[in-house]
């Protein structure tokens, strides 16, 4: 299915075979393999590719088609991993977003621990209670992003250029 899917993005110029082996870490020779279904990618090789794909509905396609069958499903955040808004992500943002997944929890388990002590969820409080479950996502999203970012950046700086 992958095949599939990236013979897709390729036949619609959503992507080239050199930009694919290019974010991915890998030959033009490997991606023609993948599509060939010669060989699999990697799992650090699909998350690069996933991750450096400037079209979001290409990179929604690939997760698709990898979690087809599966329980999972796929959620798009736009997110600006600047926190604290200084121009610079780093540590302090994902102290910042984890700080704020901290709070938004609390706020949450609290209106969900009131409403079983009344001992129903009333119908008006359900949008609060989801929007509070919201906020608490997106800053885990938040906190991940910024410490995933971080983690590349170092794996970019010692990574040899693939050849």
């Amino acid at each position: 299915m992958l095949a599939t899917a990236l013979q897709k993005l390729i036949d619609s110029e959503q992507t080239t075979v050199t930009e694919v082996a290019e974010l991915a870490g890998v030959s033009n020779s490997t991606v023609y393999r993948w599509i060939a279904r010669r060989s699999e990618p990697s799992f650090d090789a699909i998350r690069r590719l996933i991750r450096g794909l400037p079209d979001p509905r290409a990179q929604e396609m690939l997760l698709a088609t990898i979690i087809t069958g599966t329980s999972f499903r796929v959620q798009n955040y736009q997110l600006d991993l600047d926190i604290n808004e200084d121009g610079v992500v780093n540590s302090e943002d994902a102290l910042d977003a984890a700080i704020k997944v901290v709070r938004s929890a609390g706020r949450s388990l609290t209106s969900v621990r009131a409403a079983a002590v009344a001992g129903k969820v009333r119908k008006d409080e359900v949008v609060p209670l989801v929007e509070e479950l919201n906020d608490v996502i997106h800053h885990a999203a938040l906190v991940q992003e910024v410490l995933i970012l971080m983690v590349d950046k170092k794996r970019r700086r010692k990574a040899k250029p693939v050849r």
